[in-house]
């Protein structure tokens, strides 16, 4: 299976070319698109949902980065999500970065990389939650309250499925699960 759509691939990134593209949503196999082979050392969990999006300006996005909505611009523009943000997927992890106005494609749903903040070490099956700058730290086993418990539910971004050291900027695999977002 190619990991070609339309006119943007997995590790590809345009500009204005792909306009009619922003926001639509397709799903693929959970394959390394840069060897085209299976994943190695991971079983096929499912399909990925992906979806194509544009980088708001004056920013950059770098691989498996969280990112959330622009406002007034949901399901089509991106910028990286913060702290406690509410995340609507990862940025593909074949690509080093994406700047201002470049199309890219998000996974929303599946396998990809993230990026932890080095906060402590993730283990497989912990939580992830957002963290400053796109990045991701274990949830928070019991907020101090609701508020705060609320936050750590929406920004919810997946499960580690490898152990990642507690070093900051490590990547590591994860199944994301932001289409509720």
């Amino acid at each position: 299976m190619s990991g070609t759509f339309g006119l943007l691939s997995l590790n590809q990134q345009t500009t204005g070319e792909s306009d009619t593209l922003l926001g639509v949503e397709y799903e693929v196999e959970d394959l390394d698109f840069s060897s085209a082979t299976l994943a190695p050392g991971y079983p096929r969990l499912s399909n990925k949902m992906i979806l194509v999006c544009r980088v708001r300006a004056s920013e950059t996005i770098t691989a498996g980065q969280a990112v959330k909505w622009t406002s007034s611009y949901e399901g089509t523009r991106v910028s990286v999500a913060g702290d406690g943000e509410v995340a609507v997927g990862v940025c593909s992890p074949y690509i080093s970065s994406v700047a201002s106005g470049g199309h890219f494609l998000i996974v929303r749903r599946g396998p990809a990389k993230i990026v932890s903040d080095g906060g402590g070490a993730l283990s497989a099956g912990n939580v992830v939650v957002t963290a400053a700058s796109g990045e991701v730290n274990i949830q928070t086993a019991a907020p101090a309250d609701t508020t705060a418990a609320m936050v750590q539910v929406n920004s919810r971004v997946g499960r580690v499925l490898e152990t990642i050291a507690a070093t900051a900027h490590l990547k590591g695999r994860a199944y994301i699960d932001c289409t509720s977002n």
